[in-house]
């Protein structure tokens, strides 16, 4: 026990376990903090990277009340084929939330809520509306060049049909 009243230990005489924190270094281990930690760069922007080992995923996991309870953890996952997943241990086991393809197609587990005014942005070419069985319940076209809807159902059950009435696979 006692005091340092020495100048500061060169990094070359330090032990090789030893973080030297102006070198880039390999850990190994696993490391626990007793503190927050902060990663700030005095100016211009900052990347964060996290990856996984040659052919296996990366993953991120965040815990909120000290990780006790089934629902307190996130689980953040690319894996190999460029698949970005966000998963919850709701039930005890961890469970998709959403999924997103390397070709950007979205999968999500459950109620996807739009904004107050209902508007789906971005549509190109077809929206489909299916149920989880796979029965597509209504299909909507852009190629619409007069810019009003083509099918619009109201409040009130009334449906305005821009366009021909056709009918199929009736008998």
């Amino acid at each position: 026990t006692g005091v340092w009243n020495g100048t500061a230990v060169a990094s070359a005489y330090l032990d090789a376990d030893t973080a030297h924190l102006s070198t880039t270094q390999t850990f190994s281990g696993a490391k626990t903090f007793s503190a927050d930690i902060k990663l700030e760069k005095s100016s211009g922007s900052s990347t964060f990277e996290i990856r996984g080992g040659e052919g296996a995923n990366a993953y991120l996991k965040m815990f909120s009340d000290e990780g006790d309870d089934n629902g307190d953890g996130r689980l953040i996952e690319v894996d190999t084929t460029g698949q970005f997943s966000i998963y919850g241990d709701s039930t005890g086991s961890w469970v998709s939330h959403l999924g997103i393809t390397s070709a950007g197609n979205a999968t999500f587990a459950d109620k996807v809520t739009i904004g107050s005014d209902g508007t789906i942005t971005g549509v190109t070419g077809r929206l489909n509306v299916v149920q989880t069985s796979g029965t597509t319940l209504a299909t909507f076209y852009d190629d619409n060049a007069l810019g009003t809807p083509r099918v619009e159902i109201q409040r009130d059950g009334d449906v305005i049909i821009g366009g021909d009435i056709m009918r199929s696979g009736w008998g």
